[in-house]
């Protein structure tokens, strides 16, 4: 599909580039099924060499949101932002034309957007270094404006320009900072380390389904990366570290959660839903304890 969609745009006259987590894991050596596709074309001029690769003859107004779906794939139109998604088997395939967003109000997503046709200013939008290094799809070239290569290189997240503007613009950089810093057991940028002790009471803005997705993933890795001696575990010291602010967040005592978890008989202490009630997590998650016992499972 790469393939076409590179031979469709050299037509077109489309730039296109692979960025964010499809780069970031490939870098890493992990698989991963979710492409996302950055242009410097707005949605009038790229859906056409896009809908021509999925062999797609779908006709839809550019100015609406917009649905569709057949035996093979889903499509998908987010006309604020000109995104078009396509969902096809196990793969995923989002294109975005480049952008700015200014002015956050409501910590979460920008009051505007301007499209752009530079990727610099592209870049400047993104959370983190490691998700914003770009990959030419016309000729594989790698564009990296904030050394995240670098960073992958020396297993460290760093914010993407100012790091507590970063997280007053958006609160869920807050939970997405310490997932990447779990997940791949990198340690943070002192000065994005700093801004996470600074701002996390700016969590209460984020909703109980992304706290329970977030509390989910953290668990999920702290289990895939814990070892015989555990405290000397680097993502685990991190939880350590954060402790006051994890308990904040998740309203319950984290650490106690994780250590109940990472015990050999985890699975039958969290199906006691007594354990749950004891945590405060029945309440603040609305976790059960079938929920979370599957996400063990896993």
């Amino acid at each position: 599909m790469l393939s076409t969609l590179r031979t469709n745009f050299l037509e077109s006259k489309v730039n296109a580039y692979l960025v964010g987590g499809f780069i970031r894991d490939r870098l890493l050596g992990i698989e991963s099924k979710d492409l996302d596709i950055v242009l410097d074309s707005r949605a009038k001029i790229y859906i056409a060499p896009v809908l021509k690769a999925f062999r797609l003859n779908v006709y839809f107004d550019l100015s609406s949101d917009f649905i569709y779906k057949n035996d093979f794939l889903e499509l998908s139109y987010f006309a604020r932002y000109e995104i078009l998604s396509i969902k096809l088997g196990t793969h995923s395939f989002d294109f975005v034309p480049m952008r700015c967003e200014l002015f956050y109000t409501n910590l979460r997503s920008p009051d505007k957007i301007l499209f752009t046709k530079n990727l610099y200013l592209d870049a400047l939008r993104r959370d983190f270094s490691i998700n914003a290094i770009y990959e030419s799809l016309l000729d594989s070239s790698l564009l990296d404006p904030f050394s995240g290569l670098k960073d992958l290189e020396e297993k460290r997240l760093t914010a993407v320009g100012d790091a507590n503007l970063k997280l007053q613009e958006d609160a869920l950089r807050i939970l997405r900072a310490l997932d990447f810093a779990f997940r791949y057991n990198l340690s943070l940028d002192k000065s994005l380390e700093s801004s996470l002790h600074q701002n996390y009471k700016l969590s209460k803005s984020i909703s109980l389904f992304h706290k329970k997705h977030y509390l989910f993933r953290y668990l999920n890795s702290l289990l895939a990366s814990s070892k015989k001696d555990l405290y000397s575990n680097t993502s685990l010291s991190l939880a350590t570290s954060f402790q006051k602010e994890l308990d904040f967040i998740f309203g319950c005592d984290f650490l106690e959660l994780v250590d109940i978890v990472l015990r050999g008989d985890g699975l039958n202490i969290l199906e006691d839903k007594k354990v749950l009630k004891s945590l405060g997590l029945e309440t603040s998650l609305k976790l059960s304890c079938k929920e979370v016992t599957s996400l063990i499972k896993e």
